[in-house]
């Protein structure tokens, strides 16, 4: 994507960050939605897959993300953050939705994300899946959505306590 929507995203975060107005967002990603006056140039294979991956391990987490596997990700250096990476992770697709629900599951269950749609997107030629990787992808698949299933468990419990 270009450096103006990376500026431009940084820009989201800090003003996230100082405003009074705005409640602070963990994280501000970029995300991949074909809008009009938007350049986002997607092969359908691979915009298809994604939506797939995204639904899997998403479903049912109402406020998740729209495009979780978008390459742009600001996380904001919080206590729950660091919490967050302290440990190893599970998962090497999937590090991203995984970090996500740490901090979810960090904050008990409360996780603000702002999602910014991207003004330039084009699909690198190639692709890094292998055809034999596919069985551990599942696997791993499997286990971001445990981290999912956890964050949404704890969003519950405090949902349930007020």
């Amino acid at each position: 994507f270009s450096k103006d929507d990376i500026f431009r995203l940084a820009n989201i975060a800090i003003q996230r960050i100082s405003s009074s107005m705005a409640q602070p967002a963990d994280a501000v990603i970029s995300s991949r939605v074909s809008l009009s006056g938007r350049e986002i140039k997607r092969k359908s294979s691979r915009h298809y897959l994604g939506r797939i991956v995204a639904t899997l391990l998403t479903r049912k987490w109402n406020d998740a993300p729209y495009d979780t596997q978008s390459g742009y990700k600001l996380f904001i250096n919080s206590r729950s953050f660091r919490y967050a990476i302290q440990s190893e992770f599970s998962t090497r697709w999937f590090v991203d939705v995984e970090l996500l629900a740490r901090i979810g599951i960090n904050n008990k269950g409360r996780l603000i994300i702002w999602e910014e749609p991207l003004f330039y997107w084009n699909d690198v030629a190639g692709s890094k899946l292998k055809t034999v990787k596919f069985h551990s992808i599942f696997l791993e698949l499997l286990k971001a959505r445990r981290q999912v299933l956890k964050l949404l468990k704890e969003r519950d419990k405090s949902i349930g306590s007020h």
